[in-house]
């Protein structure tokens, strides 16, 4: 006889999007719940849009979203943030920001239905670099500015598409001086992932271009 699979009552509403949710650092992200209740509380996609630090928002992506809104079939949340950009803020303004939106999704998860102890981060481009920098990063860290500092920033799993990990190798013509403009006198070493890379890090999967 077949099994039968058991009933969940999740602790959500199956389907519902929440936008301009506050988070930390006055900005906000949205909320894509599940369209399947395969969990009680919903495992989360977090994505972080790209656009050079400085443009785009947390839905002027859709393509991006569109790779991962599949699995919300399956039982996922899916929660795009925003982050504090150029030229009002330079690093590590959006690293804290992204930080702060795992430990956001820890604090409130009883109430929000999101399981806050499941947490994978998706980045794209320069978005792509802050979900790295979530990986690599443990709790301890210099760059944990804003609220819910007792919870953790640790994440399961990161993936990213056309990522930087490494801004002290060639870059297209012309980085070097965004990212400049970008670190404000802060030194290289200091924003790139592969600088604080462990052996107990997250498992990344890093998917690139031939024109990245």
């Amino acid at each position: 006889q077949a099994a039968i699979k058991p009933v969940v009552t999740p602790k959500y509403s199956v389907g519902l999007t929440q936008k301009d949710v506050p988070y930390c650092n006055g900005q906000k992200l949205d909320i894509y719940y599940p369209r399947n209740a395969v969990y009680e509380k919903a495992p989360v996609v977090l994505f972080i849009h790209g656009g050079g630090w400085k443009i785009n928002d947390k839905s002027s992506e859709p393509d991006q979203l569109a790779l991962i809104d599949p699995l919300r079939d399956e039982g996922f949340a899916v929660v795009s943030i925003d982050y504090r950009k150029l030229p009002e803020s330079f690093f590590p303004a959006p690293v804290s920001d992204a930080l702060c939106s795992v430990r956001y999704l820890r604090a409130t998860s009883a109430t929000t239905g999101l399981d806050g102890e499941k947490v994978g981060v998706y980045g794209f481009s320069a978005g792509g670099h802050l979900a790295a920098m979530v990986g690599v990063l443990d709790s301890q860290n210099t760059f944990n500015e804003g609220p819910y500092q007792e919870q953790s920033s640790r994440v399961k799993a990161v993936v990213t598409l056309a990522g930087i990990f490494n801004f002290e190798s060639a870059l297209r013509p012309g980085y070097d001086v965004k990212i400049a403009y970008f670190l404000n006198g802060r030194a290289l070493t200091e924003a790139q992932p592969i600088s604080y890379t462990t052996a107990d890090d997250s498992p990344f999967l890093l998917v690139h271009g031939l024109q990245d």
